[in-house]
């Protein structure tokens, strides 16, 4: 799970920067694995990693579930 100022709309790329990118590669999580982002107020949505690099960047395309 990670924490988001905003999901994003169904079908929008979403892409982890900064700490929680550094997290999701120490998690070792890769391309079609899937991650759930939560925006706080009990929404959150969830879908697969489409692409890791060696930035550290991750790139989730998640749907919301709530």
């Amino acid at each position: 799970r990670f924490v988001v100022e905003r999901l994003p709309a169904a079908g929008e790329t979403f892409r982890l920067e900064g700490a929680d990118a550094s997290h999701a590669r120490a998690r070792r999580l890769s391309p079609g694995e899937s991650v759930v982002l939560v925006d706080g107020s009990g929404r959150e949505a969830e879908g697969p990693i489409r692409h890791a690099d060696t930035t550290n960047e991750r790139e989730a395309w998640p749907t919301p579930s709530r």
